[in-house]
């Protein structure tokens, strides 16, 4: 992943990237462009991981950064494989900064995350009865608490 994410920044001129994985559908742009604001300034990731509930999770990380990861001997193959666990390893090499979440929305220790078919059907559930694809994190957040 390492090596396809540096690729893409290159083909693109990206200078920063955002990372959402596919098992976390209930990030919204809302979301993204809270965090955006949230990192401006220097860092090479900046995440929401620890901060957020879990599933609704962002990374945002400097793609030079992860250029020159690219082409480092010493990273492990699951370095590789898991774009910033290596970051993370050695935090004390990088600019780490914690995202935190929007002020308003609900506390709350719920999962948003799909992993399996059951938490595909509980991420159905809450999402139902919304009606459409637009509503907000808070909201979500409400309902999986009631």
């Amino acid at each position: 992943l390492v090596a396809r994410y540096t690729a893409a920044a290159n083909a693109f001129g990206f200078d920063t990237v955002g990372r959402v994985t596919g098992d976390c559908p209930f990030v919204d742009a809302a979301m993204v462009d809270a965090c955006l604001e949230q990192a401006a300034g220097g860092f090479d990731i900046a995440t929401t991981k620890g901060a957020f509930p879990v599933g609704l999770d962002i990374e945002l990380y400097s793609a030079a950064v992860m250029a020159r990861l690219n082409a480092q001997d010493d990273l492990t193959e699951s370095h590789r494989e898991h774009l910033t666990l290596y970051m993370y390893d050695h935090k004390d090499r990088f600019a780490v900064r914690q995202l935190q979440p929007p002020a308003g929305w609900p506390a709350t220790s719920q999962s948003f995350t799909v992993d399996t078919r059951a938490d595909y059907d509980r991420a159905a559930a809450l999402a139902a009865p919304f009606g459409d694809a637009h509503f907000s994190i808070p909201d979500l957040i409400e309902r999986a608490a009631a």
